[in-house]
Parts: structure tokens; sequence; C-alpha cells
């Protein structure tokens, strides 16, 4: 019995769109593998931020403790309020506060 010319062309069709089929199915799991890699580097650069900026923060409440502190007077012994303008002037502190070091390589 001879099968109808027909039926051998849509078995290629039919194995023609499996293989499209399977090919769509590899490049749709390629493009999710790629979106889940570029999605869990914008998680790092974000917790990286995130940390940057609490540091930022912690570091402005020091330094905003360290002047109440001086405004207020505290650190300076019972007796050592100045008595005159020489006086009151508080030795060079070494800080590792970028705000107040001076470059004076130039």
């Amino acid at each position: 019995m001879v099968e109808p010319v027909n039926y051998q062309h849509s078995l290629a069709r039919t194995q023609i769109a499996e293989q499209v089929q399977e090919s769509a199915k590899q490049q749709h799991v390629t493009e999710e593998q790629a979106f889940a890699n570029e999605l869990q580097k914008l998680d790092k650069v974000r917790e990286k931020q995130v940390q940057q900026t609490e540091q930022d923060q912690e570091g402005v409440k020091v330094r905003e403790e360290e002047q109440k502190k001086k405004d207020r007077g505290e650190g300076k012994e019972p007796g050592e309020h100045g008595q005159g303008p020489a006086e009151q002037a508080e030795p060079d502190e070494g800080t590792d506060d970028p705000d107040h070091h001076i470059d004076i390589t130039a």
C-alpha cells in the first residue's frame, strides 16, 4: 500500500514545526537565564549602594554627635574652661574625616 503524498508532506511539516518549537523553547530558556543573571547583578549593585548609604548616614550621625559634644563643651576637664583667648584654642587633632583633610602637596 502506498501512502498518500499529503501524509508525507504533513509529516515533514510536523517534524519541522516540532523542531522550530523546540528551538524556540531553548531560546526562551536562554533568555530567561540571561534575564535572571542581569537581575542578580542589579541586586548586588543595589545592596552595595544600600550599604554605602547606611555607612554614610552613620558617619553623618557620628560627626553630628561629635559636633554637639564640642558645642556643649564635653571633653574638657571641669577646671579647663578657657580664661583667655590663648587658652581657648584647642590643639590640632588628627581626624580621619575626609572633610577636614587639607592637601598640602601642591
